[in-house]
């Protein structure tokens, strides 16, 4: 596998700047913002607990996909290429 280069401060800095890097990350805190809604109204719950827990378990693992991504920083993707 090639190595890729490591993303300086300034690049990462310079990217979060982008009108399309600004819009993406805007959505993916609103499709967070829409998890957290859909939990407060109910929509995560089913007619046994099993169904309700597995129902959970994804969403749960969706919004953390959600924070990861909106959290990236350039030393967590310089880490992956380390």
């Amino acid at each position: 596998m090639s190595q890729v280069p490591k993303i300086t401060e300034a690049e990462w800095e310079e990217w979060k700047l982008h009108p399309v890097t600004k819009r993406f990350r805007q959505f993916l805190k609103e499709q967070l913002e829409e998890l957290q809604q859909q939990w407060v109204e109910g929509n995560f719950t089913s007619d046994t607990s099993d169904a309700t827990a597995q129902i959970n378990a994804r969403s749960i693992g969706k919004a953390q996909n959600l924070v990861d991504i909106i959290e990236l920083s350039s030393e967590i993707l310089n880490e992956e290429n380390a």
